[in-house]
């Protein structure tokens, strides 16, 4: 088998033609801000479909859509065979049949597990007694388990004769008789909440566009066997905002007209376009609580279980910039809190009940770990670290020796080809030269350590996100978001000159606000990168955040800013982008209109260039048709996907060996 090189690949793409090229149509938007109307022009706004983020329906964006699917099928078929090699390598080091931790709820030890050839999970119980009888002689094999297990939910039957199928939230109430879990056959987040009886079947309940839920039952449920009465549910909006909490008392109808049921009692409203609400419960089972929160503030209310009138009783009001977050066990009740910290550091304190009010509230707080179950008497604690597989340690308390290790049996769903030895951690902005910056950019490098040169030679995948705080000292938002991608080119600069690569030789992929990151610096710095691989980009920050009526939009102006306000407003590697046509958080054509603007820039300069000598950027763009933000649901092909990418990058690169002993040649 012959795999041809990344030159000869691009030349034959290019050779052939092919490559979509979007109809250019004049639109503009006029926008007005403190006053003064500006005019914004984008020819490729009729990408975006007229009813997204409902489904996509005009032909001319499908058309267009599947012909860039078209060419990413030609381009992926021209690596001879290399994304299937990389696919059964990682696949052959998974463990296919594997089941997780089991966690004890109510009368029974709950776990999922996987088969060898199915693409989703199964869920699956085991009576409290025939658990324990069987972890009596140590370690539970998996066939002797199997022999006393109920399988609750089989997610490969839901699937079947669907595209997309993801069920996730399972909760099975304390008495054990009822499950519910949400289920999202479109890609779109929009879930539909599910009731079964486990001692039956499913029962009528249907409740669409739930976006949280849990069960109201007494808190002793699980020793008395009372039956849950019903369930508190937020419920989205029309633009998919959870902005509601509704109660709805099981077996009360539902005719799937509406989204919630004709009697179902609206508890809580938010008016406020930038914030949402969610519902949960505590520890002990004895409170529901409703968090209602925009990106930098929140509040708790809680609902007392054995309250017949529901009343919501708030447990803090809630401050400018202030988050915090409660837990409860016996009559105490725990929060945790930024109030008071310097920077986005958590304090905890300890307290009896009161309702609500500053003057009663907790005065300081220390980090402390949520989802707690004080009826057992293990602790299960997950070591996660780039250079290791996720492991999980099951530690019980009354036992002796060394706790439970479940690394074999539980796996990451993405694997990457790395098999590292070393791990290092860089700052990289020490020196002024990287970055006008006092503050240093942590960097960790692995590699595997037999194979690395220090000499400039080795090529380098670079990874980044830096959005939301996820960062080491959250900063660079608003009027500083530029600060972001000069870190991160920082970094790039840093790791050359430092002989870990060199300009040139460097990969970078981002997701979603990362693929903002990696597109922004494709546009600054393009003879720094070799390649980009760019998921659902969100690389139409204007247009975006200038339409109110979107998902995500008036909560996301914390983060990127409120373009119409006045103070906001002003201010070529190969690439291979990806998006989802369901995706209602980073719609599918701000990566479509992306990559036609990239074809046209690259078309332009060819123009004008003596003779088209211009060095043509590989281009490839593939939209799933059936997915949404988080791209495939089943495991094997989620796992194709990130093959994909990997071929991507090692044809790019020239990586010599590939998976089942192939090399690359040059012809």
């Amino acid at each position: 088998m012959v795999v041809l090189s990344a030159a000869d690949i691009r030349a034959g793409m290019l050779a052939a033609g092919g490559a979509p090229v979007a109809k250019v149509v004049p639109s503009q938007q006029v926008v007005e801000v403190a006053g003064v109307k500006h005019t914004l022009e984008d020819e490729y706004q009729w990408l975006r479909g007229k009813a997204w983020p409902k489904l996509v329906e005009d032909e001319d964006i499908i058309a267009h859509l599947e012909a860039e699917n078209a060419y990413c099928k030609d381009f992926l078929a021209s690596l001879g065979g290399l994304q299937e090699a990389f696919f059964q390598t990682m696949k052959g080091r998974m463990k296919l049949t594997d089941r997780t931790i089991e966690v004890r709820h109510g009368g029974y030890y709950y776990y999922s597990r996987t088969e060898e050839e199915l693409q989703y999970s199964i869920d699956c119980r085991v009576p409290l007694a025939a658990f324990d009888a069987l972890k009596k002689s140590g370690p539970v094999p998996d066939a002797a388990l199997r022999g006393a297990e109920e399988v609750i939910l089989d997610r490969n039957k839901l699937a079947e004769g669907k595209a997309f199928c993801k069920a996730l939230g399972t909760t099975v109430s304390l008495n054990g008789k009822v499950m519910a879990y949400r289920v999202d056959t479109q890609g779109d987040e929009n879930y539909c909440l599910q009731f079964v009886s486990l001692e039956s079947d499913y029962l009528p309940d249907q409740l669409w566009n739930v976006a949280s839920y849990c069960f109201h039952q007494p808190a002793d449920a699980a020793e008395t066997g009372a039956p849950p009465v019903g369930v508190f549910y937020s419920l989205r909006n029309r633009n998919l905002r959870p902005t509601k909490v509704f109660y709805h008392r099981l077996g009360d109808a539902t005719d799937g007209s509406q989204d919630f049921a004709p009697n179902d009692r609206l508890l809580l409203e938010s008016k406020n376009e930038m914030f949402g609400v969610s519902v949960g419960t505590t520890a002990d089972k004895e409170f529901v609580t409703v968090r209602h929160s925009s990106k930098t503030e929140n509040e708790v209310l809680a609902i007392d279980v054995a309250d017949g009138e529901l009343r919501l009783v708030n447990l803090l009001p809630m401050a400018d910039d202030v988050e915090y977050s409660v837990s409860k066990s016996g009559p105490h009740w725990f929060m945790r809190t930024k109030a008071g910290c310097q920077r986005d550091h958590f304090r905890l304190e300890r307290g009896e009940w009161a309702d609500g009010g500053r003057s009663e509230a907790l005065s300081h707080t220390a980090a402390f770990s949520g989802a707690t179950d004080y009826s057992t008497n293990s602790v299960v604690v997950v070591l996660d670290t780039p250079s290791l597989p996720t492991t999980w340690y099951d530690w019980d308390w009354e036992a002796r020796g060394e706790p439970a290790c479940d690394a074999p049996r539980t796996r990451p769903g993405h694997v990457h080809d790395k098999s590292l030895a070393l791990h290092e951690t860089l700052h990289a902005s020490d020196d002024p030269k990287y970055a006008d910056s006092a503050v240093s950019v942590p960097v960790t490098v692995l590699y595997k350590k037999s194979l690395f040169r220090q000499d400039g030679s080795m090529p380098l995948l670079l990874e980044g996100y830096g959005s939301y705080g996820i960062s080491e000292e959250p900063a660079a938002k608003f009027l500083s978001k530029k600060r972001t991608f000069l870190d991160f080119i920082a970094v790039a600069d840093k790791l050359a000159d430092d002989k870990f690569t060199s300009a040139g030789n460097v990969a970078i992929v981002g997701g979603s606000a990362g693929g903002m990151l990696v597109g922004a610096c494709l546009n600054m710095r393009p003879a720094l990168f070799k390649a980009i691989v760019a998921h659902v980009p969100f690389v139409t920050v204007l247009d975006t955040m200038l339409d109110g009526d979107l998902p995500l939009t008036p909560g996301e102006f914390k983060e990127w800013g409120n373009p119409r306000e006045e103070h906001y407003f002003d201010v070529f590697p190969s690439l291979f982008a990806t998006a989802g046509l369901s995706d209602y958080r980073v719609g599918y054509y701000e990566a479509a209109k992306w990559v036609a603007r990239l074809r046209a820039g690259v078309a332009a300069a060819k123009a004008e260039a003596p003779d088209g000598a211009v060095n043509e950027p590989l281009l490839v763009f593939e939209t799933n048709m059936a997915a949404g933000h988080a791209g495939a649901s089943g495991r094997f092909d989620r796992l194709k996907e990130v093959s994909r990418d990997v071929a991507f990058l090692a044809t790019e690169f020239d990586v010599q060996d590939v998976p089942g002993k192939l090399r690359r040649t040059s012809g």
